[in-house]
């Protein structure tokens, strides 16, 4: 094992353990609003939805952002860049969205990123899956938490 990957892993391990039991100090955004009127509604909190939601409401505007998930900001594998290919795994936000490029079935099963649920309730990515597993699609990793993608996306 090369001494720069011993040092990356430690380093990446250190930053996990100190983050464990961090917690924000913003009171308000576990605060529920009684307001029943709002000047706008934002659906999504990702790169798009959350920055658009903040300037309206710092401008003056009452604004009502609407999310498909929790706040994980206290997860580890949010909190650590280096943990980024395992958020998409993070059972409490992963949400697996599966597309077909193509309606014939026939060419699209030719996609080497075809994936299937097996019989055993497992996934097969590429050709040749189990006798009766059913074709799902190709994997869109998606994350259903606040932030959305963005929070496994190495936080960009």
């Amino acid at each position: 094992m090369h001494l720069h990957t011993i040092f990356g892993s430690l380093s990446a391990l250190s930053l996990a353990v100190a983050s464990q039991g961090a917690e924000h100090g913003h009171s308000h955004l576990h605060k529920r609003s009684e307001a029943t009127e709002y000047d706008y509604v934002v659906v999504g909190s990702g790169a798009g939805g959350g920055p658009v939601a903040a300037r309206l409401a710092i401008a003056g505007h009452k604004v009502l952002l609407l999310d498909a998930g929790d706040d994980q900001g206290n997860a580890t594998v949010q909190q650590v860049p280096a943990l980024q290919l395992q958020s998409t795994e993070y059972e409490p936000m992963r949400w697996d969205y599966f597309v077909h490029h193509y309606s014939d079935l026939t060419r699209q099963k030719e996609d080497s990123k075809m994936t299937y649920r097996t019989p055993a309730g497992d996934l097969h990515v590429g050709p040749n899956p189990p006798g009766g597993s059913e074709p799902l699609g190709i994997l869109y990793p998606r994350a259903g938490t606040l932030g959305g993608c963005t929070s496994h996306n190495a936080m960009m």
